[in-house]
């Protein structure tokens, strides 16, 4: 911590304004490429594309979204986000493998949280 109760790190007001300036950089460097895509695709001449204005495209679209989230989000994109239990990555349970042959499959539980019963009727129903 520095003198005075400033912040450092990810969530100071330097680094915030920082990442703001670079998305605004950046969607000007996208307001130039892709101005200079269009001007190379005049209406009067016949317009065969290359691997140069595909790279063009690509710039831009790369640096307008970069840019735009720079500058709309600054330092929230370092934020901490809840992720709910069912994209949470958890161990696979194996149910036991029957006579049948077939290849045991992952068991997810239910809703009402009864991991047991779901690996009963799983070991007896078979997917194609």
């Amino acid at each position: 911590m520095t003198h005075g109760g400033a912040r450092s790190g990810p969530n100071s007001r330097l680094t915030d304004l920082g990442l703001r300036a670079g998305g605004v950089a950046l969607l000007t460097v996208a307001a130039f490429v892709i101005r200079m895509l269009f001007y190379r695709t005049e209406p009067s001449s016949r317009f065969d594309p290359g691997a140069l204005d595909f790279l063009l495209a690509a710039i831009g679209f790369f640096a307008a979204s970069a840019g735009a989230t720079a500058l709309l989000l600054g330092t929230h994109i370092f934020d901490q986000v809840f992720i709910s239990e069912r994209w949470a990555h958890r161990d696979v349970v194996q149910p036991r493998s029957n006579d049948t042959g077939s290849q045991p499959r992952p068991v997810m539980p239910s809703a009402n949280g009864d991991q047991e019963e779901d690996q009963r009727e799983r070991a007896h129903t078979r997917f194609a």
